[in-house]
């Protein structure tokens, strides 16, 4: 089937458009086209045959909208350049232009709504510009559309940025296959070979790597290996980065500063220690030194990602500095990483300040190995015991309180604040603790004898009370629960 697109601004028909039912009548902007399927020729609006054609293959129309029995595809043939008008006008050879780049168009939204097959019937009636055929190419790579690839790769060339992308594309996805095929079709070149492996290591894709380290026509230079370990600690692929170890043995110092820069301030932890434990295996004079404020960042990277054990391993390599030692220390009471705050004390000598901090974090975190640890270094000032008090009360941690109490002078009015949050919370098992090495107001002792009585907790009455001076405290504090308690027949 042979089909032929001409294109006319001049004459005047009185033949109608079959497709808008208008009068054809050509101008500059809209010129008349010509539609010659087999021996029967149709004539209609350059514009209206534009749209049409947009409209079918969107719809995945098969039949032609002139009802010629054919498919969609006849209207995305090439205008017959064999058969050229005479000395065309520049409005039809902007036409022309214009309606080849839209069968074009036409033919990548054809391609991205999965209709291979009308794109490859297209492909083989007419010649595509290097630009299209590129997009293409992406397009089926983007969409898995690997049925079309073929036809796509032997139908010409594309440019070199369309090849850059389809090769990483292919790197990415690990379709080792679909590399092959673009390597054999567009003959790639030593440097796309090289990103492409590249990629796929940055990408973590170890099989696509294995099949082109081992395939007898590609050949991976060292160097490209090792900077495709540095690209799979940049992204925090392990596995990859293993994989190459492996395979070369070692890695040398400069990629080995490059691969641990890169996973640093990518915030990848994995890659991080295996890089220090090979750092640390290798002869003092070969290891490549790492700075306290990098085991620093190191040391925060692994408290914010909730890796103790990671600390643990890091604290063995290498010093922070004290102000990194200060800021892990506040940071692990917060996390309730007891083992790590140890370690870190040993370390270096933190502030009282600091050590206040630890311990009010650790308090409100119901840890008292912290709090015993921390206390055990050092003191803490007054406002942070009472401030830890508080939240050891609150949570009804007596361990926590006894250690706070023990080691720390109180006033009464702080004392009887304490009181009333446990007694706001029930916990009466507090009390004795409280009371233990101090008074409180007798406003505070006869609310917490009352609230003991109302709720059972005789014993607990009996510590706090003062019987000479009871009737004048209980004004106030259910003074019949008391009174019953203390002089009935039982006591």
């Amino acid at each position: 089937m042979t089909t032929i697109f001409t294109l006319s601004t001049t004459g005047n028909y009185t033949d109608l458009c079959p497709i808008c039912w208008d009068r054809l009548k050509p101008t500059q902007k809209n010129p008349v086209a010509y539609h010659l399927i087999g021996n029967a020729q149709h004539s209609f609006h350059f514009l209206c045959l534009e749209e049409t054609i947009k409209t079918s293959l969107h719809n995945k129309s098969t039949a032609c909208c002139l009802l010629c029995n054919s498919r969609a595809i006849v209207k995305m043939e090439q205008i017959d350049s064999r058969n050229p008008l005479q000395n065309p006008t520049p409005a039809v050879r902007e036409a022309t232009n214009h309606l080849n780049e839209r069968l074009e168009e036409n033919a990548l939204m054809a391609l991205k709504t999965n209709q291979q097959e009308i794109v490859g019937e297209f492909l083989q009636r007419r010649t595509i510009s290097d630009k299209m055929r590129g997009q293409l190419i992406i397009c089926a790579l983007e969409n898995n559309y690997l049925a079309i690839l073929p036809i796509l790769l032997a139908s010409g060339n594309i440019s070199e940025n369309d090849r850059y992308e389809a090769f990483l594309i292919a790197a990415t996805e690990g379709a080792f296959s679909v590399f092959l095929a673009l390597h054999q079709a567009l003959h790639s070149s030593e440097e796309e070979l090289l990103l492409t492996f590249c990629r796929a290591a940055g990408k973590g894709k170890i099989g696509f790597v294995f099949d082109m380290l081992n395939h007898p026509q590609l050949k991976i230079p060292e160097k490209t290996i090792y900077w495709s370990m540095v690209y799979a600690a940049e992204n925090g692929h392990l596995s990859m980065f293993l994989t190459l170890l492996n395979k070369m043995g070692s890695i040398p110092t400069e990629y080995f500063h490059e691969a641990f820069i890169r996973a640093l301030s990518n915030g990848h932890l994995s890659p991080l220690l295996r890089l220090l434990e090979i750092n640390f295996s290798l002869p003092p004079e070969r290891r490549l030194p790492i700075s306290e404020a990098d085991y620093g960042k190191l040391i925060h990277l692994a408290l914010a990602q909730n890796n103790p054990n990671a600390i643990e391993s890091l604290l063995q390599y290498g010093n922070i500095s004290q102000e990194d030692l200060n800021l892990a220390i506040v940071e692990a009471a917060k996390k309730n990483y007891s083992h790590v705050v140890t370690i870190l004390l040993h370390k270096g000598n933190i502030t009282r300040e600091i050590r206040s901090r630890a311990v009010l974090a650790a308090a409100k975190g119901d840890d008292v190995e912290i709090v015993k640890n921390l206390l055990q270094s050092g003191d803490i000032l007054d406002e942070a015991r009472f401030a830890s008090l508080v939240f050891a009360t609150k949570n009804g941690n007596l361990a926590i309180v006894d250690e706070l109490i023990v080691k720390g002078q109180m006033t009464k009015a702080n004392r009887g604040f304490l009181v009333e949050v446990a007694l706001d919370q029930d916990h009466f098992h507090i009390l004795p603790s409280l009371l233990r090495n101090g008074d409180i107001p007798i406003r505070h002792r006869a609310k917490a004898i009352s609230q003991a009585v109302q709720k059972g907790h005789y014993q607990t009455a009996e510590v706090l009370s003062l019987k000479p001076a009871l009737i004048t405290l209980a004004v106030g504090f259910a003074f019949s629960q008391i009174y019953s308690y203390y002089f009935s027949e039982d006591i």
